[in-house]
């Protein structure tokens, strides 16, 4: 997370024979690193809120989520090369993915439950605290984003594009929201360039 050591980054010094992260991304032509990679939002929780329910709340597809990611540790510690040298984000264009309480899940975007809709108006074009149950525990924890995929954008004569990046209103028991990515990859052999999409 982003408390720890530095992970295929500049800093520290390595064990004789080790490579560094950077040679390492080198030795191949494609990279995808999904997971929870556990950093977090530096900012008050109340500002979170505010952007996409609060005062200054917006659309979903309108959101300013980039002055939310401003205080995003994966990203600041990315932009001064202490980890994931060589690897790129696609933009995020969705609501922090953690922390949710456990077993409650958002009903699609734009809409309310049932419970909750009215003759006059039976949709919101707004997010609501019923659409994003984050922690109402006594911690209430920051929302945060906390899973993410990252990718190297190509080189040797190959491309990758990611097509969509998005997260998944899913209903479970974890509290964490899953995150999916789509991608094109080109690549230019012996038989010329052809491309490929995967799904992460």
């Amino acid at each position: 997370g982003g408390g720890g050591p530095p992970l295929l980054g500049r800093g520290g010094r390595e064990p004789a024979g080790k490579r560094t992260g950077v040679k390492l991304f080198d030795d191949v032509d494609h990279v995808f690193w999904c997971g929870d990679l556990n950093y977090r939002l530096t900012c008050p929780r109340s500002l979170i809120e505010a952007k996409l329910f609060g005062w200054e709340r917006k659309p979903p597809a309108e959101v300013d989520y980039e002055s939310i990611l401003r205080h995003d540790q994966l990203r600041d510690v990315m932009r001064k090369g202490e980890a994931f040298l060589g690897l790129e984000e696609a933009k995020i264009a969705f609501p922090p993915t953690y922390k949710f309480d456990k077993g409650r899940s958002p009903p699609p975007a734009g809409r309310r439950r049932r419970r909750r809709r009215r003759r006059r108006n039976p949709t919101s074009p707004f997010y609501s605290p019923a659409d994003l149950p984050y922690d109402t525990s006594a911690k209430r924890r920051t929302p945060s984003y906390t899973d993410r995929i990252l990718y190297k954008p190509g080189g040797r004569g190959s491309g990758v594009s990611c097509l969509c990046y998005d997260w998944v209103r899913a209903e479970g028991p974890s509290d964490h929201r899953p995150v999916v990515a789509s991608f094109r990859v080109e690549d230019a052999g012996e038989g010329g360039e052809t491309g490929e999409e995967i799904t992460k």
